[in-house]
């Protein structure tokens, strides 16, 4: 009778069983308290009643979901197929949000709600993250970065060692750095750097 209890307990947690995705919530937080610093940083431009700041923080949400979901994406479990695809859907959406946005008046906590929404930092972020790897730094990591971008292209997951010192990479690059990078995607001034 207590061996069948077992086993009927077992079963239960294997048809329980989380996604890899659900079940590594814990390094994705994680790597959001190792970039503490950093969003403390970015959320004076979510603060602000400036659209224009207010923008950038949009725009700072992909580097800080980017970072922290690298861990999930380099395990090879990525939805987008390439990062010529991720980049311009990033480009896409970035170019179709900003257009929403009325830049001749303050914004309310409402607006800001709708401006910083959205799942597409989860999904875009840790692609255009690794796209600024491969040049940040003066491009010392090129080749690490290039080799992760190829096996996650193909669905492999990249070694754990590998995985953490693209992570570690990836944490020291300030808000500041990471609109800078993203520069390169846009026309001139489309980011208001003041």
């Amino acid at each position: 009778d207590r061996k069948s209890k077992q086993k009927i307990e077992n079963l239960k947690l294997e048809k329980n069983e989380l996604s890899f995705y659900s079940s590594s919530v814990w390094e994705h937080e994680l790597i959001h308290l190792l970039d503490h610093k950093n969003i403390l940083l970015a959320s004076i431009y979510m603060s602000s009643n400036s659209p224009y700041e207010n923008f950038k923080y949009y725009l700072l949400k992909y580097r800080e979901e980017g970072i922290a979901d690298l861990y999930y994406e380099l395990h090879g479990l990525s939805k987008i197929n390439n990062l010529d695809e991720a980049i311009s859907e990033f480009v896409n959406i970035v170019k179709e949000k900003k257009t929403t946005i009325d830049f001749s008046t303050a914004t309310t906590d409402k607006i800001k709600d709708v401006l910083f929404e959205g799942h597409q930092f989860y999904r875009l972020g840790p692609w255009i993250i690794l796209d600024i790897l491969k040049e940040f730094e003066g491009n010392w990591n090129e080749e690490l970065i290039n080799y992760c971008i190829n096996k996650i292209q193909n669905k492999e997951p990249v070694e754990i060692e590998k995985i953490l010192e693209v992570i570690k990479i990836a944490l020291r690059m300030d808000p500041r750095s990471f609109l800078f990078h993203i520069e390169k995607y846009f026309e001139k001034g489309f980011i208001e750097m003041i």
